[in-house]
């Protein structure tokens, strides 16, 4: 009986979130199919997959941080046939005190005037390995040892793409992103580490920084009875989409601060470089997004992690720390010595204009930047799986990190426009310049945090 009760209430709870969507979807499947106020390029399947992520994001006002972190960070039950997941430690190993220095060094020196930011201490952390699989036999019950033997015996690259997961710095992990992780790796052939970093409210900045600079060194310089042997940074490449391009973003500046080895590369998806959601498109693009409105406050129920008694108003970092270059990365002076960027953006994400700005002042900066626009996609638009747009991000990236890591010479530092139909093409002048200096966009973010505590803003809902 009590297990017929927990099944009720399981699928209850599921109903109750599913069944209000219904009236939803319906109207915009009718719209769709009549007068058509969808962009061009969003197919049927994308627009009921926009409008229903935005929908169920819009739900967390409803819920606390540690209920809704609990839903995006539980283990799936799904199994994936072509997928290799081999579960890993990252060990503080011998690294601990080199990577602590490093962050208290880039806090200090980006600061510029801002208050000593000490580093959060540093945590073992977890994470997985993933790749494309082609074996077919039952490998439940190997060891992780002989699994890992076994994916690399698939492999055609030695590369190594360090995936940061995006998710807000409070949502998500490796096993959210693994359909899009695996899909890299198949494009290269190689695999991907997949950070489960720690989770802001109960871990803030910079602890993701932190952990992402600890798992990087690890990779590099793994202790004894490690899985994977030393990978040479010019083989590694840092990537992550939202939140997680926004750490990946930090991490590099970390890096080329402290004078740690650099990567082979890095790329960015919908990249969350600006925590003040200062620019333009934050608002214009609204409608074509499906993040909520009001990004800059977060709205949940009040609970231990979080007070919500107005002191903050972000759960990644101080509202005084928001405009450190480690934190919304737009604010960074300089970019000189980056390795080779891509930055991929949808044309209808609110995030598009500080990842266009981000990769203009990474090019102003000397830096090989290949930055492309996908025709109205919404944020992190590869998660709609199947659309042309989807499929030709994929290539792109497996084509990066081919040629960063030392398999090709292809075209580097270019501008594309890429259609609703997959085809690519160059970037206008006009679609690609944002308009704003360095300091006007600090100055922006200054008056965003200061309007954040307004009565305006705290009326609004997300």
């Amino acid at each position: 009986m009590e297990r017929f009760t927990k099944s009720y209430n399981k699928y209850k709870q599921t109903l109750g979130l599913i069944l209000p969507t219904v009236p939803l979807l319906t109207y915009e499947a009718f719209s769709h199919f009549t007068w058509g106020n969808q962009p061009n390029a969003w197919d049927f399947r994308s627009h009921m997959t926009i409008k229903s992520i935005k929908y169920f994001m819009q739900l967390g006002s409803e819920y606390t941080v540690e209920q809704v972190q609990k839903i995006t960070t539980r283990e799936s039950n799904i199994l994936h046939p072509n997928q290799w997941i081999i579960n890993q430690p990252v060990p503080l190993s011998g690294h601990t005190d080199q990577v602590k220095d490093a962050v208290n060094k880039a806090c200090t020196a980006l600061g510029e005037g801002l208050d000593k930011i000490d580093a959060a201490e540093v945590a073992a952390v977890d994470g997985e390995w993933t790749a494309y699989r082609t074996m077919t036999a039952d490998t439940s019950d190997w060891s992780a040892e002989k699994k890992f033997a076994a994916m690399e015996s698939e492999l055609e690259s030695d590369a190594v793409v360090l995936y940061l997961h995006g998710g807000a710095y409070y949502l998500c992990s490796p096993v959210t992103h693994r359909d899009l992780v695996s899909a890299l790796a198949r494009q290269f052939k190689g695999k991907c580490f997949s950070l489960k970093y720690r989770l802001a409210p109960q871990a803030s900045f910079p602890s993701q920084i932190t952990d992402a600079l600890l798992a990087y060194m690890w990779l590099i310089d793994p202790p004894a009875g490690a899985l994977h042997k030393p990978v040479p940074p010019e083989k590694i490449v840092i990537a992550g989409d939202s939140a997680g391009g926004g750490l990946t973003a930090g991490v590099l500046l970390t890096i080329l601060q402290s004078g740690l080895p650099r990567p082979a590369g890095v790329i960015t998806l919908s990249p969350w470089v600006d925590l003040s959601h200062s620019f333009e498109s934050s608002i214009t693009n609204a409608v074509t997004d499906y993040l909520p409105e009001l990004g800059a406050k977060h709205r949940h129920k009040a609970s231990k992690a979080w007070a919500a008694d107005g002191s903050q108003y972000h759960f990644y970092a101080p509202n005084e720390a928001v405009i450190h270059p480690l934190v919304s990365p737009v604010t960074a002076k300089s970019w000189e010595g980056a390795p080779p960027m891509l930055v991929i953006i949808g044309e209808g994400e609110r995030l598009r204009d500080e990842g266009l700005f981000f990769a203009q002042q990474a090019a102003q900066s000397g830096v090989d930047v290949n930055v492309q626009l996908y025709e109205a996609m919404p944020h992190v638009f590869q998660l709609l799986r199947g659309h042309p747009s989807a499929r030709r991000s994929f290539m792109e990236m497996g084509k990066f990190v081919t040629r960063v890591t030392g398999g090709t010479s292809e075209e580097s530092g270019a501008r594309h426009w890429i259609d609703g139909r997959g085809e690519i093409g160059p970037l206008a002048d006009e679609q690609y310049r944002i308009g704003f200096t360095r300091d006007e966009v600090i100055e922006r973010i200054r008056n965003s945090v200061e309007k954040w505590g307004s009565q305006e803003m705290l009326e609004q809902k997300i």
